[in-house]
């Protein structure tokens, strides 16, 4: 009797360590799926780490900005516009991280955790995603200088972001050899949109002066220094020259 009472309670222990697991394993699958059916390991969605089979982004007009096609991954058709929308849609070796490619990198294989990626695997079904940004907006955007920086367009009613550019950049179809040391590869992989810190701009100058008309009754009768340079509680923003004794006019 002992004895089957020791089997019955050693197999309720293995039953329970059996659920245990199978517990932490649908948890982590839940959580991890997606990143382990799109580890660079997978063949079927990668090529020596290269990104080759996944699914078609579009910009807010329909027009492609990445496609696969015969087992490879393609960019636009457009030189300046690979080169401005490097940052947003990424780079096939996955160097640039907070990107469309990497961040939705699940739903454009097509994955869904029942399936997995079997419908890309049997059926090279994917999945596709049209942006709000606008090509046009975006090459404008980029052929304004060769400067180190940022250039962002949203529609503050909507939220719908119509143009993210970051420099420096390079055409992902044709990539040189990044030399990081080198100053004019320094923050390639970084968009500087979602990860720069600047001071504002001239232009949010009118958004400053606006707010400061609406609730300053006497702005426009103060007088203020400009010393070169503001210091604030978390930093600096210097300005680009010394000024002195300036009116709200």
């Amino acid at each position: 009797m002992k004895r089957l009472l020791r089997r019955t309670a050693a197999a309720y222990l293995l039953l329970i360590a059996f659920l245990v697991g199978l517990g932490f394993f649908l948890v982590s699958y839940a959580r991890d799926g997606a990143a382990w059916a799109l580890d660079s390991a997978n063949r079927h969605i990668y090529d020596g780490g290269r990104l080759v089979t996944t699914g078609q982004i579009t910009d807010r007009s329909g027009e492609i900005l990445a496609q696969s096609v015969d087992g490879q991954r393609k960019y636009s058709e457009d030189k300046t516009t690979r080169q401005a929308l490097l940052h947003l849609i990424g780079d096939s070796e996955g160097f640039i991280t907070n990107s469309v490619q990497k961040i939705y990198g699940a739903k454009l294989a097509g994955y869904g955790m029942v399936a997995g990626v079997h419908n890309l695997k049997d059926y090279n079904m994917t999945g596709s995603i049209q942006l709000t940004v606008s090509a046009k907006v975006c090459r404008t955007a980029l052929e304004l200088g060769s400067r180190k920086g940022a250039v962002s367009v949203y529609n503050y009613k909507t939220g719908e972001v119509l143009c993210m550019v970051s420099t420096p950049t390079f055409d992902p179809e044709n990539k040189p050899e990044v030399d990081l040391t080198q100053d004019k590869y320094d923050g390639i992989y970084v968009n500087r949109v979602l990860r720069g810190l600047y001071p504002p701009g001239s232009t949010f100058k009118l958004v400053v002066a606006a707010a400061a008309l609406e609730h300053i009754d006497d702005i426009q009768s103060r007088e203020f220094t400009c010393e070169g340079k503001y210091v604030a509680s978390d930093g600096e923003i210097i300005c680009n020259g010394t000024h002195g004794t300036l009116s709200f006019d």
